[in-house]
């Protein structure tokens, strides 16, 4: 999509570029990433975020009840 934008566009915007261009090259190794692109990022370890905690843990906020306190007299 943004290969067909910038060929549309590019004829405007800098014919002298437009002309050294060569468009299936060009497409060719855009596709060419985004499948290599594609292939690295699905094979990586997920990264554990904390995306699903409350907003106030997130944000660093201390308020009691919002997580478990550890503290050294627990057991006394």
């Amino acid at each position: 999509m943004w290969s067909g934008l910038l060929y549309s566009a590019l004829g405007i915007i800098n014919p002298v570029l437009n002309q050294r261009i060569n468009w299936l090259w060009f497409v060719l190794s855009q596709v060419g990433f985004g499948i290599v692109a594609g292939i690295v990022v699905s094979r990586q370890e997920r990264v554990r975020t904390w995306q699903r905690l409350p907003f106030a843990v997130r944000a660093g906020i201390e308020a009691p009840g919002m997580m478990h306190e550890h503290r050294e007299d627990r057991g006394r």
